[in-house]
């Protein structure tokens, strides 16, 4: 087999070229259907074979949060562990921040400021806006553990339905 940049002889075997170092994977046919075709893996500066690229969908950070929002009325399909429980974080630290500044904001027991009853009933639309997305990923989560969507009901049963919810989405990925 000859080079295509330089035309020197090569063996068949080799992935790039040992006198101008032309990549010549194009040539190479993926034998495994599932497997990322060779053409599009990512080489090492310091092997000489090519590192396998996963596809990885972005599930972490900044795209879990996001993926809640998109996602808001998906209740078919998987949620992963981190993505599940980063989205949920991400809740909890909201609704907190909300109840601590509703909580400044009071002037007395029955009575708010007029900066506390904004602050009120954005944490009320805040809960309504967060009920749907919070409940599909809890489902999507429940599927991803080899679980029934309709687990999530468990939530109306006083205090031990949710401790039990907590558990489930806490097991490992099926």
């Amino acid at each position: 087999m000859k080079c295509k940049k330089c035309k020197n002889e090569i063996l068949s075997t080799d992935l790039t070229c040992p006198y101008c170092d032309y990549g010549m994977d194009a040539h190479i046919e993926n034998e495994n259907p599932n497997e990322i075709p060779l053409k599009d893996q990512k080489f090492s500066a310091f092997t000489k074979y090519p590192k396998k690229v996963k596809s990885y969908k972005k599930t972490h950070g900044i795209y879990a949060i996001l993926n809640l929002y998109k996602n808001a009325f998906d209740f078919h399909g998987y949620s992963g562990w981190f993505e599940y429980w980063t989205q949920q974080l991400y809740l909890f630290v909201l609704s907190i921040t909300f109840t601590l500044m509703r909580n400044a904001y009071i002037v007395s027991p029955d009575t708010y400021s007029s900066i506390g009853k904004i602050i009120l009933y954005s944490l009320a639309i805040l809960i309504i806006l967060t009920l749907i997305p919070s409940l599909s990923a809890t489902v999507r989560r429940l599927h991803d553990t080899g679980r029934s969507g309709y687990l999530v009901l468990l939530t109306f049963i006083p205090f031990f339905g949710s401790l039990i919810l907590i558990f489930l989405t806490l097991a490992p990925s099926e």
